[in-house]
Protein backbone atom coordinates (compact mmCIF):
# COMPACT_ATOMS: atom_id res chain seq x y z
CA UNK A 1 0.00 0.00 0.00
CA UNK A 2 0.96 3.41 -0.70
CA UNK A 3 1.59 6.13 1.58
CA UNK A 4 -0.74 7.84 -1.02
CA UNK A 5 -3.54 5.35 -0.44
CA UNK A 6 -3.12 5.77 3.42
CA UNK A 7 -6.14 8.46 3.84
CA UNK A 8 -8.62 5.77 2.42
CA UNK A 9 -8.18 3.44 5.54
CA UNK A 10 -8.43 6.48 8.76
CA UNK A 11 -10.83 5.50 11.07
CA UNK A 12 -14.33 6.26 11.20
CA UNK A 13 -13.86 7.46 14.58
CA UNK A 14 -12.71 10.89 13.48
CA UNK A 15 -15.44 11.96 11.27
CA UNK A 16 -18.47 13.84 12.77
CA UNK A 17 -22.19 12.70 11.94
CA UNK A 18 -21.93 15.21 8.71
CA UNK A 19 -19.03 13.95 7.27
CA UNK A 20 -20.32 10.27 7.10
CA UNK A 21 -23.09 12.04 5.67
CA UNK A 22 -21.10 14.23 2.76
CA UNK A 23 -19.46 10.64 1.84
CA UNK A 24 -22.32 9.34 1.49
CA UNK A 25 -22.99 11.56 -1.43
CA UNK A 26 -25.73 11.36 -3.43
CA UNK A 27 -27.17 8.51 -1.46
CA UNK A 28 -28.34 10.82 1.36
CA UNK A 29 -30.24 13.10 -1.35
CA UNK A 30 -28.34 16.29 -0.47
CA UNK A 31 -27.15 18.87 -2.65
CA UNK A 32 -24.27 19.68 -1.01
CA UNK A 33 -22.27 18.45 1.96
CA UNK A 34 -23.84 19.30 5.28
CA UNK A 35 -21.78 21.00 7.47
CA UNK A 36 -21.46 20.02 11.31
CA UNK A 37 -22.94 22.22 13.53
CA UNK A 38 -22.27 20.76 16.30
CA UNK A 39 -26.08 19.59 16.72
CA UNK A 40 -25.81 15.97 15.61
CA UNK A 41 -28.53 16.42 13.19
CA UNK A 42 -29.80 13.44 11.84
CA UNK A 43 -30.71 15.12 8.44
CA UNK A 44 -29.43 17.49 6.07
CA UNK A 45 -31.19 21.10 6.35
CA UNK A 46 -31.38 20.60 2.65
CA UNK A 47 -32.85 16.87 2.41
CA UNK A 48 -36.33 18.35 0.71
CA UNK A 49 -36.00 18.51 -3.29
CA UNK A 50 -36.92 21.91 -5.03
CA UNK A 51 -40.61 22.55 -4.72
CA UNK A 52 -41.40 20.29 -1.92
CA UNK A 53 -43.22 21.28 1.51
CA UNK A 54 -42.04 19.09 3.89
CA UNK A 55 -43.83 20.58 6.91
CA UNK A 56 -47.11 20.66 5.13
CA UNK A 57 -47.69 24.76 5.64
CA UNK A 58 -49.43 26.13 2.90
CA UNK A 59 -48.12 28.64 0.30
CA UNK A 60 -44.63 28.85 -0.98
CA UNK A 61 -41.66 26.18 -0.11
CA UNK A 62 -40.18 28.03 3.23
CA UNK A 63 -37.84 24.92 4.14
CA UNK A 64 -34.49 27.08 5.08
CA UNK A 65 -32.46 25.30 2.65
CA UNK A 66 -35.06 24.34 0.23
CA UNK A 67 -33.79 24.86 -3.32
CA UNK A 68 -34.34 28.33 -3.83
CA UNK A 69 -34.48 29.58 -0.62
CA UNK A 70 -30.91 30.19 1.51
CA UNK A 71 -30.73 29.80 5.30
CA UNK A 72 -30.18 33.39 6.08
CA UNK A 73 -32.81 34.83 3.28
CA UNK A 74 -30.22 35.78 0.83
CA UNK A 75 -30.52 34.61 -3.05
CA UNK A 76 -29.32 30.96 -2.95
CA UNK A 77 -26.57 29.04 -5.08
CA UNK A 78 -28.99 28.56 -8.08
CA UNK A 79 -29.25 32.92 -8.06
CA UNK A 80 -33.31 32.40 -7.03
CA UNK A 81 -34.59 34.57 -4.07
CA UNK A 82 -36.89 33.46 -1.44
CA UNK A 83 -38.07 34.01 2.09
CA UNK A 84 -35.57 33.26 4.91
CA UNK A 85 -35.48 31.96 8.71
CA UNK A 86 -34.60 34.57 9.73
CA UNK A 87 -35.49 37.37 7.61
CA UNK A 88 -39.26 38.79 6.79
CA UNK A 89 -42.93 37.87 7.95
CA UNK A 90 -43.38 35.15 10.90
CA UNK A 91 -40.32 32.99 12.45
CA UNK A 92 -40.65 29.29 12.67
CA UNK A 93 -38.18 27.13 14.68
CA UNK A 94 -37.98 25.31 11.80
CA UNK A 95 -36.80 27.83 9.78
CA UNK A 96 -40.02 28.09 7.34
CA UNK A 97 -41.59 31.32 6.87
CA UNK A 98 -45.45 30.40 7.20
CA UNK A 99 -47.70 30.51 10.19
CA UNK A 100 -45.42 29.45 13.72
CA UNK A 101 -46.75 26.00 13.38
CA UNK A 102 -43.63 23.50 14.70
CA UNK A 103 -45.50 20.35 14.27
CA UNK A 104 -47.01 20.92 11.13
CA UNK A 105 -50.42 20.56 11.33
CA UNK A 106 -51.35 23.60 10.75
CA UNK A 107 -53.87 23.65 13.24
CA UNK A 108 -55.11 26.27 15.42
CA UNK A 109 -54.31 24.66 18.69
CA UNK A 110 -50.85 25.36 18.45
CA UNK A 111 -49.66 27.13 21.38
CA UNK A 112 -46.86 28.92 19.85
CA UNK A 113 -49.22 30.31 17.53
CA UNK A 114 -49.67 33.97 18.21
CA UNK A 115 -53.71 34.87 17.66
CA UNK A 116 -54.83 31.31 17.03
CA UNK A 117 -58.20 30.11 18.75
CA UNK A 118 -56.78 29.14 22.08
CA UNK A 119 -54.42 31.37 22.46
CA UNK A 120 -54.92 32.75 26.28
CA UNK A 121 -53.21 36.16 24.85
CA UNK A 122 -55.21 36.31 21.31
CA UNK A 123 -56.59 39.77 21.55
CA UNK A 124 -54.79 41.20 24.41
CA UNK A 125 -54.78 45.05 23.95
CA UNK A 126 -51.51 45.26 26.47
CA UNK A 127 -53.19 46.59 29.54
CA UNK A 128 -53.80 44.69 32.25
CA UNK A 129 -54.92 47.59 34.93
CA UNK A 130 -57.41 45.89 36.52
CA UNK A 131 -60.83 47.38 37.28
CA UNK A 132 -60.20 50.24 34.46
CA UNK A 133 -63.81 51.03 33.20
CA UNK A 134 -65.77 49.44 36.14
CA UNK A 135 -65.30 52.93 38.96
CA UNK A 136 -66.72 55.87 38.94
CA UNK A 137 -65.66 58.96 40.90
CA UNK A 138 -67.54 59.73 43.43
CA UNK A 139 -66.32 63.45 44.75
CA UNK A 140 -68.81 64.23 47.24
CA UNK A 141 -69.06 60.78 48.56
CA UNK A 142 -72.84 60.25 48.87
CA UNK A 143 -72.04 56.71 47.02
CA UNK A 144 -73.41 57.33 44.04
CA UNK A 145 -70.78 58.25 40.99
CA UNK A 146 -70.33 60.79 37.82
CA UNK A 147 -71.40 59.16 34.85
CA UNK A 148 -68.82 61.31 33.25
CA UNK A 149 -65.65 59.87 35.26
CA UNK A 150 -65.82 56.28 35.11
CA UNK A 151 -62.45 55.32 34.19
CA UNK A 152 -60.90 54.76 37.39
CA UNK A 153 -59.12 51.87 39.47
CA UNK A 154 -60.96 50.91 42.50
CA UNK A 155 -60.57 53.12 44.97
CA UNK A 156 -61.79 55.07 48.40
CA UNK A 157 -63.15 57.82 46.27
CA UNK A 158 -64.89 55.79 43.11
CA UNK A 159 -67.94 53.67 43.51
CA UNK A 160 -69.03 50.96 41.13
CA UNK A 161 -72.14 53.12 39.46
CA UNK A 162 -72.74 56.11 37.32
CA UNK A 163 -75.79 57.15 38.75
CA UNK A 164 -75.70 60.99 40.31
CA UNK A 165 -76.65 63.76 38.41
CA UNK A 166 -74.33 66.24 40.50
CA UNK A 167 -71.52 64.75 41.60
CA UNK A 168 -70.49 68.41 43.09
CA UNK A 169 -73.39 68.22 45.82
CA UNK A 170 -73.61 65.45 48.37
CA UNK A 171 -77.53 66.44 49.01
CA UNK A 172 -77.84 65.54 45.30
CA UNK A 173 -78.26 61.34 43.92
CA UNK A 174 -81.13 59.51 43.36
CA UNK A 175 -83.34 58.72 46.44
CA UNK A 176 -82.23 62.03 47.83
CA UNK A 177 -85.84 63.10 48.10
CA UNK A 178 -88.29 60.52 49.58
CA UNK A 179 -91.06 62.06 47.75
CA UNK A 180 -89.48 60.18 44.67
CA UNK A 181 -87.10 57.76 45.61
CA UNK A 182 -86.38 56.69 42.65
CA UNK A 183 -85.37 59.92 40.85
CA UNK A 184 -82.56 62.14 41.56
CA UNK A 185 -83.51 65.29 42.91
CA UNK A 186 -81.36 67.53 45.58
CA UNK A 187 -82.75 67.83 48.96
CA UNK A 188 -80.67 70.40 50.90
CA UNK A 189 -83.09 70.46 53.72
CA UNK A 190 -83.03 66.57 54.39
CA UNK A 191 -87.16 66.67 54.57
CA UNK A 192 -87.50 64.10 51.96
CA UNK A 193 -89.05 66.65 49.59
CA UNK A 194 -87.05 67.47 46.46
CA UNK A 195 -85.74 70.88 45.42
CA UNK A 196 -88.30 72.81 42.84
CA UNK A 197 -85.47 74.66 41.54
CA UNK A 198 -82.52 72.36 40.99
CA UNK A 199 -79.16 72.57 38.53
CA UNK A 200 -79.60 71.13 35.12
CA UNK A 201 -79.93 67.40 34.54
CA UNK A 202 -81.03 67.31 38.06
CA UNK A 203 -85.20 66.13 38.39
CA UNK A 204 -87.30 69.03 39.99
CA UNK A 205 -89.32 67.97 42.83
CA UNK A 206 -92.18 69.79 45.17
CA UNK A 207 -90.33 71.91 47.65
CA UNK A 208 -90.65 75.80 47.03
CA UNK A 209 -88.22 76.19 50.08
CA UNK A 210 -85.66 74.13 50.01
CA UNK A 211 -83.64 75.94 52.42
CA UNK A 212 -86.20 75.15 55.59
CA UNK A 213 -86.83 71.58 56.46
CA UNK A 214 -90.21 73.38 58.31
CA UNK A 215 -91.75 74.32 55.18
CA UNK A 216 -92.66 71.85 52.56
CA UNK A 217 -95.74 70.16 50.77
CA UNK A 218 -96.25 67.90 53.49
CA UNK A 219 -96.75 70.59 56.08
CA UNK A 220 -98.56 73.34 54.22
CA UNK A 221 -101.92 73.98 53.09
CA UNK A 222 -103.63 76.28 50.96
CA UNK A 223 -105.01 78.81 53.10
CA UNK A 224 -105.71 82.68 53.53
CA UNK A 225 -106.23 85.28 55.79
CA UNK A 226 -110.10 85.41 56.41
CA UNK A 227 -111.47 88.56 58.50
CA UNK A 228 -115.29 88.03 57.12
CA UNK A 229 -118.02 89.28 59.15
CA UNK A 230 -118.78 85.41 59.51
CA UNK A 231 -115.63 84.66 60.99
CA UNK A 232 -113.52 85.94 64.20
CA UNK A 233 -110.51 87.14 62.17
CA UNK A 234 -108.42 83.60 61.66
CA UNK A 235 -106.36 81.43 59.55
CA UNK A 236 -107.96 78.86 57.66
CA UNK A 237 -106.52 76.30 55.28
CA UNK A 238 -108.82 75.24 52.25
CA UNK A 239 -109.87 72.25 50.97
CA UNK A 240 -109.32 71.93 47.60
CA UNK A 241 -112.08 69.35 47.06
CA UNK A 242 -115.04 71.06 48.51
CA UNK A 243 -113.68 74.58 48.61
CA UNK A 244 -114.41 74.08 52.64
CA UNK A 245 -113.14 75.81 55.08
CA UNK A 246 -111.02 74.93 58.25
CA UNK A 247 -109.89 77.09 61.26
CA UNK A 248 -106.02 77.06 61.71
CA UNK A 249 -105.79 80.14 64.27
CA UNK A 250 -107.88 82.88 65.64
CA UNK A 251 -105.61 85.89 65.68
CA UNK A 252 -106.11 88.66 68.70
CA UNK A 253 -105.85 91.53 66.39
CA UNK A 254 -109.63 92.69 65.51
CA UNK A 255 -109.27 92.34 61.55
CA UNK A 256 -112.69 93.23 61.36
CA UNK A 257 -113.18 96.04 59.15
CA UNK A 258 -109.81 95.62 57.46
CA UNK A 259 -109.79 94.34 53.58
CA UNK A 260 -107.01 91.79 53.51
CA UNK A 261 -106.11 91.50 49.99
CA UNK A 262 -102.88 89.25 49.16
CA UNK A 263 -100.84 87.08 51.41
CA UNK A 264 -97.80 85.55 50.89
CA UNK A 265 -95.29 83.21 52.91
CA UNK A 266 -91.53 84.05 53.12
CA UNK A 267 -88.81 81.45 53.08
CA UNK A 268 -88.52 80.83 56.99
CA UNK A 269 -91.81 80.75 57.16
CA UNK A 270 -93.38 84.05 58.17
CA UNK A 271 -96.70 85.31 56.79
CA UNK A 272 -97.61 88.95 55.32
CA UNK A 273 -100.62 90.14 54.39
CA UNK A 274 -102.02 93.39 53.15
CA UNK A 275 -104.08 95.98 54.73
CA UNK A 276 -105.95 97.59 51.46
CA UNK A 277 -107.89 99.93 54.22
CA UNK A 278 -104.78 100.48 56.18
CA UNK A 279 -102.37 101.02 53.43
CA UNK A 280 -100.09 98.64 55.51
CA UNK A 281 -98.13 95.38 55.31
CA UNK A 282 -99.20 93.34 58.37
CA UNK A 283 -96.77 89.83 59.61
CA UNK A 284 -99.55 87.27 60.46
CA UNK A 285 -97.61 85.16 63.12
CA UNK A 286 -99.51 81.87 64.94
CA UNK A 287 -96.36 79.56 65.45
CA UNK A 288 -97.26 79.40 69.10
CA UNK A 289 -100.86 78.47 68.69
CA UNK A 290 -99.53 75.41 66.55
CA UNK A 291 -97.13 74.76 69.16
CA UNK A 292 -100.37 74.66 71.58
CA UNK A 293 -98.51 77.62 73.33
CA UNK A 294 -101.32 79.86 72.68
CA UNK A 295 -104.70 80.09 71.70
CA UNK A 296 -104.54 83.22 69.78
CA UNK A 297 -102.21 84.03 66.57
CA UNK A 298 -100.44 87.84 66.62
CA UNK A 299 -100.89 90.24 63.79
CA UNK A 300 -98.08 92.90 63.77
CA UNK A 301 -98.11 95.84 61.52
CA UNK A 302 -95.00 97.22 59.87
CA UNK A 303 -93.45 100.48 61.32
CA UNK A 304 -94.76 102.35 58.23
CA UNK A 305 -97.61 102.53 56.19
CA UNK A 306 -96.96 101.47 52.38
CA UNK A 307 -99.13 104.14 51.04
CA UNK A 308 -100.22 102.02 47.89
CA UNK A 309 -103.98 102.57 47.84
CA UNK A 310 -104.68 99.39 45.68
CA UNK A 311 -102.53 96.21 46.14
CA UNK A 312 -104.67 93.33 44.98
CA UNK A 313 -101.93 90.58 45.44
CA UNK A 314 -98.92 89.97 47.03
CA UNK A 315 -96.33 87.10 46.64
CA UNK A 316 -92.17 86.52 47.38
CA UNK A 317 -89.96 85.32 44.52
CA UNK A 318 -87.17 83.02 45.12
CA UNK A 319 -84.62 85.61 46.72
CA UNK A 320 -87.75 86.26 49.20
CA UNK A 321 -88.13 89.67 47.50
CA UNK A 322 -92.16 91.03 48.85
CA UNK A 323 -93.79 91.96 45.06
CA UNK A 324 -97.02 93.89 45.66
CA UNK A 325 -99.65 94.79 42.04
CA UNK A 326 -100.80 97.60 42.55
CA UNK A 327 -104.31 97.37 40.72
CA UNK A 328 -104.98 100.96 41.14
CA UNK A 329 -101.85 102.14 39.38
CA UNK A 330 -101.31 99.18 37.27
CA UNK A 331 -98.15 99.15 38.94
CA UNK A 332 -95.46 96.31 39.72
CA UNK A 333 -93.46 97.22 43.02
CA UNK A 334 -91.39 95.78 45.79
CA UNK A 335 -91.85 96.25 49.83
CA UNK A 336 -89.62 95.94 52.18
CA UNK A 337 -91.18 94.06 55.05
CA UNK A 338 -88.78 95.29 57.56
CA UNK A 339 -89.88 98.96 57.12
CA UNK A 340 -93.16 98.79 55.27
CA UNK A 341 -92.06 101.07 52.43
CA UNK A 342 -92.78 100.28 48.67
CA UNK A 343 -90.20 100.86 46.24
CA UNK A 344 -89.65 101.31 42.43
CA UNK A 345 -93.27 101.02 40.55
CA UNK A 346 -92.88 99.61 37.12
CA UNK A 347 -95.27 100.18 35.05
CA UNK A 348 -97.49 96.97 33.66
CA UNK A 349 -97.50 96.40 29.89
CA UNK A 350 -99.61 94.09 27.72
CA UNK A 351 -98.34 93.67 23.93
CA UNK A 352 -96.11 97.03 24.46
CA UNK A 353 -99.65 98.49 25.56
CA UNK A 354 -100.31 99.69 29.01
CA UNK A 355 -102.35 96.54 31.08
CA UNK A 356 -105.14 97.76 33.29
CA UNK A 357 -106.22 95.62 36.40
CA UNK A 358 -108.40 95.71 38.70
CA UNK A 359 -108.75 92.99 40.90
CA UNK A 360 -105.82 90.46 40.94
CA UNK A 361 -104.53 87.61 43.00
CA UNK A 362 -100.40 87.48 42.71
CA UNK A 363 -97.99 84.35 43.28
CA UNK A 364 -94.87 82.21 43.04
CA UNK A 365 -94.39 79.62 40.26
CA UNK A 366 -91.20 77.95 41.77
CA UNK A 367 -91.19 75.68 38.97
CA UNK A 368 -90.62 78.11 36.26
CA UNK A 369 -89.36 80.67 38.37
CA UNK A 370 -91.89 83.68 37.59
CA UNK A 371 -94.28 85.90 38.79
CA UNK A 372 -98.01 84.99 38.18
CA UNK A 373 -100.97 87.02 38.01
CA UNK A 374 -104.74 85.98 37.79
CA UNK A 375 -106.73 89.10 36.18
CA UNK A 376 -110.02 88.98 37.30
CA UNK A 377 -112.34 90.67 35.27
CA UNK A 378 -110.29 89.90 32.47
CA UNK A 379 -110.45 86.26 32.56
CA UNK A 380 -106.84 85.27 32.25
CA UNK A 381 -103.81 84.23 34.32
CA UNK A 382 -100.79 86.30 33.18
CA UNK A 383 -96.89 85.99 34.02
CA UNK A 384 -95.12 89.71 34.60
CA UNK A 385 -91.25 90.15 34.22
CA UNK A 386 -89.86 91.62 37.02
CA UNK A 387 -87.62 94.20 35.22
CA UNK A 388 -89.59 95.28 32.37
CA UNK A 389 -93.13 94.63 34.10
CA UNK A 390 -94.73 92.91 30.43
CA UNK A 391 -97.05 90.94 30.92
CA UNK A 392 -97.69 87.52 29.05
CA UNK A 393 -101.29 85.08 29.19
CA UNK A 394 -100.17 81.91 30.21
CA UNK A 395 -103.90 80.72 30.36
CA UNK A 396 -107.57 81.63 29.70
CA UNK A 397 -110.51 80.76 32.05
CA UNK A 398 -113.65 82.05 32.99
CA UNK A 399 -113.96 83.95 35.93
CA UNK A 400 -116.38 86.34 38.23
CA UNK A 401 -116.15 89.46 39.68
CA UNK A 402 -115.12 90.47 42.69
CA UNK A 403 -111.59 90.47 44.94
CA UNK A 404 -109.25 87.43 44.00
CA UNK A 405 -106.59 85.52 45.04
CA UNK A 406 -103.99 83.04 43.49
CA UNK A 407 -101.82 80.66 44.40
CA UNK A 408 -99.63 78.12 43.22
CA UNK A 409 -99.99 74.42 44.49
CA UNK A 410 -96.34 72.66 43.43
CA UNK A 411 -96.82 69.40 44.03
CA UNK A 412 -99.40 69.06 41.18
CA UNK A 413 -98.13 72.12 39.73
CA UNK A 414 -101.43 73.75 39.00
CA UNK A 415 -103.14 77.16 40.10
CA UNK A 416 -106.03 78.01 42.47
CA UNK A 417 -107.38 81.87 41.87
CA UNK A 418 -110.11 82.97 44.04
CA UNK A 419 -112.80 85.44 42.78
CA UNK A 420 -115.47 86.79 45.30
CA UNK A 421 -116.55 83.28 46.78
CA UNK A 422 -115.14 80.72 44.04
CA UNK A 423 -112.48 78.45 44.17
CA UNK A 424 -111.28 77.84 40.37
CA UNK A 425 -108.79 74.43 39.83
CA UNK A 426 -106.31 76.09 36.57
CA UNK A 427 -104.28 73.66 34.95
CA UNK A 428 -100.70 75.23 33.65
CA UNK A 429 -100.95 72.82 30.56
CA UNK A 430 -103.42 74.08 28.09
CA UNK A 431 -106.25 71.58 29.38
CA UNK A 432 -109.67 73.22 31.10
CA UNK A 433 -109.88 75.39 34.87
CA UNK A 434 -112.99 73.64 36.63
CA UNK A 435 -114.74 75.39 39.32
CA UNK A 436 -113.99 73.77 42.75
CA UNK A 437 -117.20 75.10 44.96
CA UNK A 438 -118.13 78.24 46.72
CA UNK A 439 -115.89 79.03 49.99
CA UNK A 440 -117.54 77.81 53.23
CA UNK A 441 -117.39 76.64 56.49
CA UNK A 442 -118.40 73.03 57.80
CA UNK A 443 -121.97 73.10 57.98
CA UNK A 444 -121.93 76.36 56.77
CA UNK A 445 -122.20 75.61 53.00
CA UNK A 446 -125.22 77.79 52.05
CA UNK A 447 -123.53 81.28 53.72
CA UNK A 448 -120.70 81.36 51.58
CA UNK A 449 -117.78 83.64 52.45
CA UNK A 450 -115.65 86.08 50.36
CA UNK A 451 -112.04 85.98 50.68
CA UNK A 452 -109.69 87.80 48.64
CA UNK A 453 -106.20 86.54 49.55
CA UNK A 454 -104.85 83.03 48.82
CA UNK A 455 -101.17 81.69 49.83
CA UNK A 456 -99.61 78.15 51.38
CA UNK A 457 -100.25 78.25 55.07
CA UNK A 458 -98.52 76.26 57.83
CA UNK A 459 -100.94 73.25 58.45
CA UNK A 460 -101.66 73.54 62.10
CA UNK A 461 -104.48 72.52 64.22
CA UNK A 462 -104.85 73.80 67.68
Amino acid sequence: MNKQDTPKSFSLTHLSLAGLLALAGTGSGCAAACEDDGLLQERCPAVASAGTDTDSDSGSNGDAASAGNSADGSASADGTGGASADGGGATAPDGDGGATDPDGDGGATDPDADGGATDPDAGDSGSDDAGVGTSCLDADGDGFGDPTDCDNPPGDDTVDNGDDCDDTDPNTFPGAATEAPGECMSDADGDGWGDAAPGPGIVAGADCWDGNANLNPGLVSIGAVDNALIAADQVVRIVTDDARLVPLAPLDAPLLGMSITGTSIRSDGHIFSNDDDGDRLREIEYGAVCAEQAFFGDVVGAPSAHGVGGICGLAFDDMDTLWALDGGTNTLQWIDEGTGLAHDPIPLTLDGQPLDIDSCGMTWDCHEQRLLVADIEGDRILTVDRTTGEAIVVADVSLGVGSGGLTYEPVARVLYVVDGTDLTHVPLDGTDATHVGTLHYEGLIDVPSQIANLAPVLDCVP
